[in-house]
C-alpha cells in the first residue's frame, strides 16, 4: 500500500493544516481523506476571510466578485519522464477557476487512475494574487533490465512470444507494475508446465537502479522433468486400451502408429492443460464407432519417480512420471437410422441436402462424419447467400432397434447481397489489381466459397502476407437491407528484389552480376526482371516483362529476351583458378579445345484462366508459348573446328551444325491447376502441370518433349516441434520425355546434350 497525502497550507496566516498520512487501498479510503481535507480547507478560508471584514489588508489574497479566491496556474513537481503538460491535461482545475475541494479530489483521482505514479500529493498555497495548487508526483520506475536465471527448458524468445500471445506488456523501457510481474510469473510457469516442468518455482527479484529505474530478475527453479507414464482406462470392454490411447493426440507416446511393438518409443512431456482435450477425444473415439452415449469421467493422475533403465542411454531414468487412469462408460452401440430436415425453404430438394452427409443409413453412427456433413451443409447454404444459416441436429434414439435418427432443424435466415468490398493495408497495390482477382462482385449474392477462392487467388499472387479468411476478412451485416460489407485486411510484402553477386570460378572466371526483380511493378501487378552477369569468361543478359491483365482482360502476356556467351578456354580457366600466367606457345594453343558459345533467344507466352473448370477447389490456366533461340560456336584453332565438324558428321543430320548455328523454334501448349495456399512456401494444397513442347515449326531442330509434374503439401500440425503448423510435408513427382521426329535425331545445342 502506498501513502497518499493531500496538504492544505495557508502561508498568509502562518499556519499549516495537514491531514494525516494513511495507507490507501481502495477508492473510498482516498475519498474520505479528500473529504476531510476539504473541511479543513474551508475552515482555513473562513479564518482568513473573517479578519478581512474588520481590518482590510492590502496583502490579503485576491478574491473574485463573489468573495471566493481564484486559482492560478497549477505547478507540477517531481515529474521526470512524463511531461508537465500531460499532467496538467488530466486536471479539472484550471487557472482562473474558483477553488473547489471536490474538483481537487477529481484532480487527484484522475492522476492516480493513470497508473503512472507511485505517489500523488496536492498542496494548496495561498498567494497575494491567487491560490496555487502544487502537485507533487513520484513516477513509477522504468524497467531497465529483464533477466532470467535458471531458465533452460525454453529460450527467452519462446518466453517473449508467449508474453505477446498472453498480452503481457512486459519489456525493457516499460513502466514497472507489480501486477504485470505477477501475471508474467503465471504465464512463465504455465509455459514451463507445457514443457514438462510441473513443479517449477519462480521468485522475482526487483533491484533499484538510481535515479528511477529497476532491474527485474526472474529466478527460476525448473525442478524435475515430468513426463507421461502409463495411460490406462477403466470400464472399456469393446475398445482396447491401445485404440483409446491412440486417440489422445496430446499425451500419447511418440512412436510408429499401429506397429504394436514400436508405438511407445518416447514419452511425451506432461501438460495438464491438454489432458481435458484428450479426455474429450477419447469420448469422440467412442462416438465415431457408434457409442453415442459414451461418457468419460475426470482422469486421476499419480506422480512417481521415473525409475527403471533408459534403453537408449543405458542409465537409470531420471525425473518424474505421471500415470493416468481414465474411467469410461461405453453404453450401447447404435447405427444411423436416418437424417431428416425441417424448416428448409430455399432448398426443397431433400436429396441434395442428404447428399452433404457421406454416412449412409444403416452404418454405425460416426460423430465426426456427421459433423463434417453439417459443415458441408453450412457451406452449401453459404454459397446461396445464407450466411446466417444454423442447422440444429435433434437426436431420436430407438433403444429397441439400437438406431439413432437425427432431425436437423434448419434456420436459413435470408440471403445476403454484397454491398461493398473494401481493402486496408494496400499502400502500393492498386485497388483494381485486387478486385480483378476477386470472384465476388458488389451487388451479387454473397457466396462463401467464391470468397474463400478469391483469397486463395490473392495468396497465389505473392503480393501480400498469407491471408486467412477467418482472420484477415471481416463482414458487417445489415440485417434490415439484407446486405453485407466485406473488409479485407492486407499486409503488403516487399515487392522489389535487388541482388549483387560476384566471385571467381574455374568455369566462369572472374565475374560480377546485378539483378532486379519485382512481381508488382508500380503496384499494377506486372512482373519485371532484369539480370546482368559480366565476367572475363562469361556474359549473361536477360530482360523479362509480364502483363497479367492485357487490356483489362484476364489474359496474361509475357516476353523474355536473353543472350548468353561462354568462353571455353582451358588455359585461361586454369590460369584464373590457380593465379598463374598462361604462357603457352602457339603449338600448345593449337592442341587445346578453345571456342566461344553464344546463345540468343526470345520467348513470348500467353495464358488465360478457366474459371469454370475445377473452379470449386483451385485456379486453372491454359497457356501457349513460343520460343526462338540461336546457338552457335566460334572456334579459335583448327583442332577445335575439326572436333565440331566430326560431331556434326556423326549425328547424321544434314544442316545441323554448331559451327553454322542451331536454330530452335519451340511451341509449347500447357495446362496448370493449382490449389496451393500461397505462391512461396506453401503449407497446403496441390498443383498439377502438363506441357508439350514441340520444336520444328521453323528452325533446324525437330523434337517433342512432353512433361508432367505434380506437387502436394500437408501441414504437420501434430508435430511436437511446432504446434502452430509451421512444419510442412511435401512431395513432387515429375515425368518427362524427349524424342526427335520427322526422321531426324533430337539434337540439343552443345554442350546441353551431356558434353
Amino acid at each position: 500500500s502506498e501513502g497518499v497525502r493531500i496538504f492544505t497550507v495557508n502561508r498568509e496566516s502562518g499556519s499549516s493544516l495537514k491531514s494525516k498520512t494513511k495507507p490507501v487501498c481502495t477508492r473510498s479510503s482516498r475519498s474520505r481523506i479528500a473529504n476531510a481535507v476539504s473541511i479543513f480547507s474551508l475552515a482555513a478560508v473562513a479564518v482568513v476571510a473573517a479578519p478581512a471584514q474588520t481590518s482590510p489588508d492590502v496583502s490579503a489574497p485576491a478574491v473574485s466578485s463573489q468573495g471566493v479566491q481564484t486559482l492560478c496556474q497549477p505547478q507540477v513537481i517531481g515529474n521526470r519522464r512524463i511531461p508537465k503538460e500531460s499532467v496538467l491535461a488530466r486536471l479539472f482545475s484550471h487557472q482562473g477557476d474558483q477553488y473547489d475541494p471536490l474538483v481537487v479530489e477529481r484532480d487527484f483521482n484522475s492522476l492516480w487512475n493513470t497508473g503512472y505514479f507511485d505517489d500523488v500529493r496536492i498542496e494548496k498555497v495561498d498567494t497575494p494574487k491567487c491560490q496555487q495548487l502544487v502537485i507533487y508526483v513520484r513516477e513509477k520506475p522504468t524497467i531497465r533490465e529483464i533477466n532470467y536465471k535458471g531458465l533452460n527448458a525454453v529460450s527467452q524468445s519462446d518466453v517473449l512470444e508467449r508474453f505477446k500471445k498472453a498480452k503481457v506488456s512486459l519489456s525493457v523501457e516499460s513502466q514497472y507494475d507489480p501486477t504485470k510481474i505477477k501475471r508474467a510469473e503465471v504465464v512463465l510457469r504455465d509455459l514451463l508446465a507445457e514443457h514438462g516442468h510441473q513443479f517449477a518455482t519462480i521468485k522475482t527479484e526487483i533491484k533499484t537502479i538510481p535515479p528511477a529505474y529497476v532491474a527485474v530478475t526472474f529466478n527460476v527453479k525448473e525442478g524435475p522433468t515430468v513426463k507421461v507414464g502409463k495411460i490406462a482406462f477403466d470400464g472399456n470392454h469393446n475398445l482396447s486400451n491401445r485404440t483409446l490411447r491412440s486417440a489422445m493426440r496430446n499425451l500419447r507416446p511418440i512412436g510408429i502408429p499401429h506397429s504394436i511393438i514400436l508405438e511407445n518409443l518416447f514419452a511425451r512431456t506432461f501438460d495438464a492443460s491438454k489432458l481435458d482435450e484428450d479426455t474429450e477425444r477419447v469420448r469422440q473415439a467412442y462416438r465415431d464407432r457408434g457409442y453415442f452415449k459414451a461418457l468419460t469421467s475426470e482422469p486421476t493422475t499419480h506422480v512417481r519417480n521415473a525409475g527403471g533403465l533408459n534403453p537408449f542411454t543405458l542409465r537409470p531414468s531420471k525425473g518424474k512420471r505421471i500415470d493416468i487412469l481414465m474411467p469410461v462408460e461405453e453404453g450401447e452401440r447404435y447405427r444411423l437410422g436416418g437424417i431428416t430436415f425441417k424448416g428448409n425453404k430455399a432448398v426443397q430438394n431433400l436429396k441434395v441436402l442428404r447428399a452433404q452427409f457421406a454416412e449412409k443409413d444403416g452404418d454405425w453412427f460416426n460423430a465426426t462424419a456427421f459433423g463434417k456433413g453439417l459443415d458441408q451443409l453450412r457451406k452449401a447454404y453459404g454459397e446461396l447467400g445464407y450466411i446466417n444459416f444454423v442447422g440444429t441436429p435433434i437426436p431420436r434414439i430407438d433403444d429397441a432397434k439400437k438406431l439413432i435418427y437425427l432431425d436437423i432443424d434448419i434456420d436459413e435466415g435470408k440471403p445476403f447481397y454484397v454491398s461493398r468490398i473494401e481493402f486496408t493495408g494496400n499502400s502500393i497495390t492498386r485497388d483494381k489489381v485486387i478486385r480483378r482477382e476477386l470472384l465476388l462482385e458488389e451487388g451479387q449474392v454473397y457466396n462463401s466459397r467464391l470468397w474463400d477462392l478469391s483469397i486463395l487467388r490473392l495468396n497465389q499472387l505473392n503480393y501480400f502476407e498469407a491471408l486467412k479468411a477467418d482472420q484477415d476478412s471481416e463482414s458487417r451485416q445489415n440485417a434490415d437491407d439484407g446486405t453485407v460489407d466485406l473488409l479485407l485486411k492486407l499486409k503488403e510484402k516487399g515487392k522489389n528484389s535487388i541482388g549483387l553477386n560476384g566471385g571467381i570460378s574455374g568455369l566462369s572466371g572472374t565475374f560480377i552480376g546485378l539483378n532486379y526483380e519485382t512481381n508488382n511493378f508500380l503496384g499494377l501487378g506486372e512482373t519485371l526482371s532484369v539480370q546482368a552477369n559480366v565476367g572475363d569468361l562469361s556474359r549473361t543478359l536477360s530482360f523479362g516483362f509480364t502483363e497479367p491483365y492485357l487490356r483489362n482482360k484476364p489474359i496474361s502476356l509475357g516476353v523474355q529476351v536473353f543472350t548468353q556467351k561462354f568462353d571455353y578456354n582451358p588455359a585461361k580457366s586454369y590460369s584464373i583458378a590457380n593465379g598463374q600466367s598462361q604462357n603457352l606457345t602457339n603449338a600448345q594453343q593449337s592442341l587445346l579445345t578453345n571456342y566461344n558459345q553464344a546463345t540468343t533467344g526470345l520467348t513470348v507466352s500467353v495464358s488465360q484462366p478457366l474459371r469454370r473448370l475445377f473452379a470449386r477447389t483451385g485456379v486453372t490456366r491454359v497457356g501457349l508459348s513460343y520460343s526462338l533461340s540461336r546457338a552457335s560456336v566460334t572456334t579459335f584453332n583448327d583442332n577445335t573446328r575439326n572436333v565440331f565438324q566430326s560431331l556434326a558428321f556423326r549425328s547424321g543430320v544434314a544442316g545441323v551444325n554448331q559451327l553454322d548455328g542451331i536454330i530452335t523454334s519451340v511451341v509449347t501448349p500447357s495446362f496448370t491447376f493449382s490449389s496451393l495456399d500461397r505462391a512461396v512456401g506453401p503449407h497446403s494444397g496441390k498443383d498439377f502441370n502438363i506441357s508439350f513442347p514441340v520444336a520444328g515449326v521453323g528452325g533446324n531442330v525437330k523434337f517433342f518433349s512432353p512433361a508432367m509434374s505434380y506437387r502436394q503439401f500437408f501441414p504437420m500440425k501434430g508435430l511436437r516441434v511446432n504446434r502452430e503448423g509451421h512444419n510442412v510435408l511435401g512431395y513432387r513427382v515429375q515425368v518427362a520425355h524427349v524424342e526427335g521426329f520427322g526422321g531426324e535425331l533430337c539434337v540439343l545445342p552443345y554442350p546441353m546434350h551431356g558434353k
